[in-house]
C-alpha cells in the first residue's frame, strides 16, 4: 500500500504544479492584456506626441486612417461599377503608359550617355591639364637648382 500511497502523492504534487503554472499564465496572460489595453487607449496620445512638429509623420498617419477606414467601410454600387469600368479599360491605360515610359527612358539614355561623355572628356582635359602643370613645375625646379648650382660655384 506504500507504493499507491505514494503515487497518490506523486500524482497529487504534480496536479498541483500543474495548476500552480496554469495560475501564474493565466496572471500573465492578464497582465499583458491589461498592458495591450493600456496601449491601445494611450495611441491617438502617443501618435499626436510623435506627429507634433512633423506634418509629413501626421498626413502618413492620417492617410493610414483613411486607409483603415476605407477598408471597413463597403464599396458602393458606384464604386463596383467605377471599378468594373477600369478593370475593362484598364488595358488601354496601361499600354498607353508603358510608351510613355518607353520613350522617356530612351530620351533619359541619351541624355545619360552625353552627360558622362562630357564627364569624360572633362576629366580628360583636367588630366591634360595637370600633366602639362607637373611638366612645368619640373622644368622650373631643374632650372632653378641649375641655377642654385651656379650660383654656388661663383
Amino acid at each position: 500500500m506504500g507504493s499507491s500511497e505514494h503515487a497518490r502523492h506523486s500524482a497529487e504534487d504534480a496536479a498541483g504544479a500543474v495548476q500552480d503554472k496554469a495560475s501564474q499564465l493565466t496572471g500573465k496572460a492578464g497582465e499583458k492584456a491589461h498592458d495591450a489595453a493600456d496601449a491601445v487607449r494611450g495611441a491617438p496620445r502617443t501618435v499626436a506626441r510623435q506627429a507634433r512638429g512633423n506634418p509629413l509623420a501626421a498626413g502618413v498617419i492620417a492617410f493610414g486612417v483613411g486607409m483603415l477606414a476605407a477598408t471597413l467601410i463597403p464599396a458602393t454600387d458606384a464604386e463596383k461599377r467605377a471599378g468594373q469600368q477600369l478593370k475593362e479599360h484598364g488595358g488601354d491605360l496601361t499600354d498607353k503608359v508603358k510608351d510613355i515610359a518607353s520613350e522617356m527612358k530612351d530620351d533619359v539614355s541619351g541624355t545619360v550617355r552625353q552627360a558622362a561623355g562630357q564627364v569624360k572628356e572633362t576629366a580628360a582635359d583636367a588630366a591634360q591639364t595637370t600633366r602639362q602643370q607637373a611638366q612645368s613645375s619640373a622644368w622650373d625646379a631643374k632650372d632653378r637648382s641649375r641655377q642654385a648650382v651656379r650660383d654656388a660655384r661663383s
